[in-house]
Formats: structure tokens, C-alpha cells, sequence
């Protein structure tokens, strides 16, 4: 779980990142553009194009990476019930029953 955490704290930095540069290079392409400056903007533009297909890019791979993980915790569990169905059981009444304790104390 360490591992994980890890990695998504590393994403997000990335991912933030991405989102500040993009913010400064569209706000250059902003100010280039009122200024009339065709070398300075086509610059600007290109940068933030690039950026918008980094962070594209980004998006994709965190979002597959999401999904496997997902999908491995799925598996995981669903495994894990199979092999210890009334270890599983229990589980599941116990919680149920602390969801109702509570519900009924409100």
C-alpha cells in the first residue's frame, strides 16, 4: 500500500506540474496576443500546444493506471472470497451490523 501511495503522490505532483505550465503558457499566448506580436505568439502557441499534449498524454497513462489498479483490487478481492467464503461472510455481518448500530443511535 506504501508503494502506491507513493506513486500517486508522484502523480499528482506530475500532474500539477503539467496544469501550472499550462496555465503560463496560455496566459503568455494571452499576452502576446494582445500585444500584436506574431513571432511571440506563434511561439507561445506552440508551446502551449505542446503542453495540452503532454498533459493529454499524462491524463491517459494516469487514468490506465487507475483502471489496472482497479481492476487488479477487483480481482483481488474477488479471489480472496472464493478462497475464504465464511471469513468473508462474517466480514460483511459484522460490518452490516456496526452500520445498523449506528444508524439506529441517529
Amino acid at each position: 500500500m506504501n508503494e502506491a501511495s507513493t506513486t500517486i503522490r508522484d502523480s499528482q505532483a506530475r500532474l500539477t506540474q503539467d496544469f501550472k505550465t499550462l496555465i503560463n503558457d496560455a496566459e503568455e499566448l494571452l499576452r502576446h496576443a494582445s500585444e500584436g506580436g506574431d513571432e511571440g505568439f506563434n511561439n507561445a502557441r506552440e508551446r502551449l500546444e505542446k503542453s495540452l499534449r503532454t498533459a493529454r498524454r499524462e491524463f491517459e497513462t494516469r487514468e490506465h493506471a487507475l483502471l489496472d489498479r482497479a481492476r487488479h483490487a477487483g480481482r483481488t478481492a474477488d479471489e480472496y472470497m472464493h478462497r475464504h467464503p465464511w471469513e468473508s461472510i462474517s466480514v460483511a455481518a459484522v460490518m452490516g451490523l456496526l452500520v445498523g448500530i449506528v444508524l439506529a443511535r441517529k
